[in-house]
This record gives C-alpha cells, sequence and structure tokens, in this order.
C-alpha cells in the first residue's frame, strides 16, 4: 500500500512551475476561472483578491475590513467562498 502525501508544494514545486516557458500560458485558464467565480455568491470577493494581491504574506482580518470597507460578516462570507474555491 503506498503512503499518502500532504498535498504540500515546495518552493522547488513552484519555481519548476513558474520557469516553464509556457506558464503563463497554461496558467490563464486557472486564474481566468478563479477570477470568473470570484463573482458568484458571496460578494466582495474580487475586492479582497486586489487587496491581497500586492500582499503575500496576508493581511489581518482587521486590515481587510478597513482596507475593504465591508463589515466583518460581509467579509467573513466572502472568505470562505475564497476558500471553498481553494484560494488561499
Amino acid at each position: 500500500m503506498r503512503n499518502r502525501r500532504n498535498p504540500v508544494f515546495t518552493i522547488d514545486d513552484v519555481e519548476a512551475v513558474i520557469k516553464d516557458a509556457d506558464f503563463f500560458k497554461k496558467g490563464s485558464g486557472y486564474f481566468n476561472g478563479v477570477w470568473g467565480q470570484a463573482v458568484c455568491a458571496a460578494v466582495g470577493q474580487h475586492a479582497i483578491l486586489r487587496i491581497l494581491a500586492p500582499h503575500p504574506q496576508g493581511l489581518t482580518l482587521d486590515a481587510l475590513v478597513q482596507s475593504t470597507d465591508m463589515d466583518e460578516a460581509t467579509l467573513q462570507e466572502a472568505l470562505k467562498t475564497l476558500t471553498r474555491h481553494e484560494v488561499k
């Protein structure tokens, strides 16, 4: 019986993908899909993605509330939807 691996990407995995000459061509379908899904269900997902984009380390919940001008309940619902779509 094979041992299952945790679905974890290493830095080497990421570098192998982004160094592929066709990365941006191949990846556009995925990123367009994520962006398209972000207009469904909970409001505010696009705003969250735009605000988080320049912050690879992430932001605190308080910083997101301030940056998005959303109330915390709306923000939490949008974050749950993004998490369900595996946007982390």
